[in-house]
């Protein structure tokens, strides 16, 4: 299989799932109105012949929301950031949410050095559970995700629910892995949201991540605080 990198009115360049990328002839196209991003299949027949086939469309909606939910996650940050008119009264500095994992972790796993999930793409390490005084009511779910493949790979959350609440978790930043790297992120949700008034009250966390494009791991449960 392989993915349409670029078109033109006479070439298609595939990018290989070994990650290089192959012209070929427009003609060997056989499916209408071919989209960069389409998943397709390439066959030679007996006599050399090449055809290129269509597999999967690509989702570019998906990407939208993407970004949707990036600027939904910044607003949301923005809202609960804390303003001059709240600490000038006492003066006190405002301390800022680190880009690391939070220093205040509430509910710690005991096997936080073990992956909890592991395909060929990605490991994934749970950090625990955190949640800080400048920004009350919210609770943050921290991880190590681990690239494993030749690639760049950016991942966002999806089928997200906390103990049976369905819900959207938002991080401040895009999770974007250089190929076998490790990065830190939380992602987070108020506790309303969550349908939560305490952080103590997390049991499980299911949740998947997905490019949106070709990869959607499996569900991942999480035992909180185990």
């Amino acid at each position: 299989m392989a993915q349409i990198k670029r078109i033109s009115d006479s070439d298609v360049i595939l990018k290989l799932k070994s990650g290089k990328e192959r012209k070929y002839s427009r003609n060997s196209v056989i499916y209408d109105n071919p989209k960069k991003g389409d998943i397709v299949r390439i066959r030679k027949d007996e006599n050399g012949n090449i055809t290129i086939s269509l597999i999967k469309r690509a989702k570019k909606s998906h990407k939208l929301l993407a970004v949707i939910l990036i600027l939904f996650s910044v607003f949301a940050i923005w809202l609960l950031w804390p303003t001059d008119s709240d600490t000038s009264s006492n003066n006190e500095e405002i301390t800022p949410i680190p880009s690391g994992l939070p220093e205040t972790v509430i509910k710690t796993p005991a096997s936080a050095d073990q992956p909890i999930y592991e395909d060929d793409t990605i490991a994934i390490y749970y950090k625990g559970l955190s949640e800080f005084s400048d920004v009350p009511d919210t609770v943050y779910i921290n991880f190590i995700y681990e690239n494993k493949t030749d690639n760049e790979l950016t991942l966002y959350p999806t089928d997200a629910v906390i103990n049976n609440t369905t819900l959207q978790l938002f991080a401040g930043m895009t999770l974007t892995m250089q190929p076998h790297t490790q990065t830190v992120q939380s992602l987070f949700s108020t506790f309303a949201n969550a349908g939560i008034s305490s952080i103590d009250e997390i049991t499980t966390i299911r949740l998947k991540f997905t490019d949106f494009e070709q990869y959607t791991s499996n569900e991942i449960t999480i035992t909180a605080g185990q």
